[in-house]
């Protein structure tokens, strides 16, 4: 287990920026971002029942990770790796297109007014940096628009990734 379960949330412009410590040698924490059966167990938020990930481990290359409702909606998640550095870095970059209509539909209400269509697309940038015996985990997610960030974080994401955190801290214990 982690030495805290604390996911360190902050807003950057139109970066969200999550970061946590883990008991684990980088290198796990990598392969279980690049391993479609870790992934597949730790991704997402508890409520979802299933989550099934497809992996393309290169520059270029294709991933899909799908979670499912408990009311058998299907929210897949697509992008593209950029920069693939192991044990230290992964940068993707990363659409939700594919999510149910009506979860568009609440990013479009969480916008400002005024502030135009969604645009969907974001970069994430993780890094994976030793520190004593364990390592600490960086998501950068990089929004294109200050607009969509915002409406992201005030529909839960940070509760999102604090509890796929929690869920990955559990799987390396």
């Amino acid at each position: 287990m982690s030495t805290t379960t604390h996911t360190d949330i902050r807003i950057e412009g139109n970066d969200v920026i999550l970061t946590r410590y883990f008991n684990a040698p980088r290198h796990r924490l990598y392969r279980a971002w690049t391993d479609p059966g870790q992934l597949a167990g730790w991704f997402g938020p508890r409520v979802f029942t299933e989550t099934e990930a497809e992996l393309d481990l290169r520059p270029g290359g294709a991933w899909r990770i799908t979670m499912a409702s408990p009311e058998g909606l299907r929210y897949p998640i697509t992008g593209t790796y950029l920069e693939l550095e192991e044990p230290a870095r992964i940068v993707t970059r990363v659409t939700v297109e594919e999510h149910p209509e009506e979860w568009h539909r609440m990013v479009a209400a969480n916008r400002p007014p005024g502030s135009g269509p969604e645009h969907g697309a974001m970069i994430w940038t993780v890094t994976f940096e030793t520190q004593g015996k364990g390592t600490l985990l960086t998501v950068r997610d990089h929004f294109e628009q200050a607009a969509d960030c915002h409406a992201h974080v005030k529909m839960g994401m940070n509760q999102g990734w604090t509890e796929s955190f929690d869920r990955l801290d559990e799987l390396l214990a």
